[in-house]
């Protein structure tokens, strides 16, 4: 891991999401992350360059892609255990 670029808390478990940096690794990680150890488990590889993330009270996890991004400010939700995403929506500028 080279960097982190988001954390998350879900709100319907208290379990923590991250999205990572790794070496070597197109598209960014996405990890649940122990609060114990800090140790961080792999979810999946979002496939792209995203920036941030965020939950919504019911517990969807939603990711925004960033500048760099193949598919540039584009929001998706993401499936918590799979890290596949859904496109929900091109944001812009």
């Amino acid at each position: 891991v080279t960097g982190a670029l988001a954390i998350t808390a879900d709100p319907t478990t208290g379990t923590l999401f991250a999205l990572l940096k790794a070496e070597s690794v197109s598209g960014r990680l996405l990890a649940t992350i122990d609060v114990e150890t800090g140790v961080a488990q792999l979810v999946g590889n979002l496939g792209d360059q995203f920036s941030s993330l965020a939950f919504r009270a019911d517990g969807q996890l939603f990711g925004v892609t960033g500048d760099g991004a193949t598919v540039r400010e584009t929001l998706y939700l993401i499936d918590k255990a799979t890290a596949a995403k859904t496109l929900a929506r091109a944001l812009g500028n």
